[in-house]
């Protein structure tokens, strides 16, 4: 089986991770001095407020861990792992995530850079897992995945 795994900054639902089974590692934030974890879109804290708080915001990358124990318990099961990251450009995350994967080595991960956030990286996953449900190979869908990618774009209306 062929399994996807993703940052928090996807902005998944729970019951769209679970119903599209994907696996979101969250990133983490610190507000003043409180520790938060991201995990689901209508699960988080109302972060809204937490920057009104004017508090000190600082994000960070998920930790190279989080992603090799998803990937370890992945691969146990006997899968293949498609990560598919926030862009590289914007956070440590998919550094995490190439890390994790070369300490399996493993060739049966992908780590991917979406270059993108937020509602672009849904798009993108939600087309790797219609991929996977057509039945098409690991291979296959590592070689699609950059040709998705590059169909999507922002409008800026502003």
């Amino acid at each position: 089986m062929i399994k996807i795994i993703t940052d928090s900054s996807a902005y998944l639902k729970k019951s769209d991770s679970q119903e599209m089974d994907i696996k979101v590692i969250p990133i983490s934030y610190t507000v003043g001095n409180k520790l938060c974890f991201e995990s689901f879109s209508d699960a988080n804290d109302n972060f809204e407020e937490l920057l009104k708080s004017k508090l000190k915001l600082a994000t960070s990358q998920p930790n190279p861990t989080a992603f090799f124990d998803a990937f370890e318990n992945e691969l146990s099961q006997g899968n293949e792992v498609i990560c598919i990251s926030l862009s590289s450009r914007l956070s440590g995350t998919y550094r995490s995530a190439y890390m994790a994967a070369k300490q399996t080595e493993s060739e049966n991960i992908f780590v991917f850079d979406s270059q993108l956030a937020a509602g672009g990286l849904f798009l993108l996953i939600s087309e790797a897992k219609k991929l996977i449900d057509k039945g098409q190979s690991f291979l296959q869908i590592t070689k699609e995945l950059p040709k998705i990618r590059d169909r999507i774009s922002i409008l800026n209306l502003f």
